[in-house]
């Protein structure tokens, strides 16, 4: 039985180390003599992104071109399903992607990218090349531009203290004991690191 044909995907972004990635997808098609993509999912979050991001993506995009990749581009919300979705449909058989520098504050917070891929893409060959290049100051400047996703996460903080706080008070009103009510809040305290990504939204959450 013929042996399927090797598709190589490396994932295309701004980041530093995005060239890494770029050229290990590269090395791996050349051995095995295979189809190489270069794919990037825009989100919405593109027409903010700062001129220099920019400039380093399309450097990125140039790179994967001179070595030999056909870059693609696809739309959407949600970067692991776009990447999913694109190698199920395209034959892909291995995925080139870099570690994200994010990593879970808790057991149970939000999964990263890599971890949401890893689940939509059980079958798939999925190759996580180190970030070495911890670029912390490049997080942060990306964090501090992201002013509506902080707005959004405060507003999401308020209103589960809010929610908690009325249903303290009924606890107190029917009878409950303190220990009660102080769960309601630690439980408040849980569902917003879970719907929140930003410190500052946990820090006023806790304070709460």
């Amino acid at each position: 039985m013929e042996q399927p044909q090797e598709h190589i995907l490396a994932c295309l972004s701004s980041a530093p180390s995005n060239a890494k990635i770029i050229r290990t997808a590269a090395t791996m098609a050349r051995a095995f003599h295979c189809s190489f993509t270069a794919l990037f999912v825009q989100t919405p979050n593109y027409e903010a992104m700062p001129e220099a991001d920019r400039e380093r993506l399309r450097a990125n995009v140039r790179l994967a071109q001179s070595l030999g990749a056909a870059v693609e581009t696809v739309f959407g919300d949600d970067v692991s399903y776009q990447i999913a979705e694109y190698a199920r449909l395209s034959g892909v058989t291995k995925i080139v992607i870099g570690r994200s520098a994010v990593t879970r504050k808790h057991p149970w917070s939000k999964p990263t990218l890599t971890e949401k891929l890893i689940a939509m893409a059980p079958n798939m060959d999925i190759h996580i090349i180190p970030d070495a290049y911890v670029d912390g100051a490049y997080r942060a400047q990306k964090a501090k531009r992201d002013s509506r996703g902080l707005l959004r996460d405060w507003a999401v903080s308020l209103g589960i203290l809010c929610l908690a706080t009325l249903m303290g008070y009924a606890f107190s009103r029917v009878g409950f004991t303190e220990a009660n009510i102080i769960a309601i809040y630690l439980l408040a305290v849980l569902l917003t690191s879970m719907a929140t990504s930003t410190r500052s939204s946990y820090i006023l959450s806790a304070v709460g």
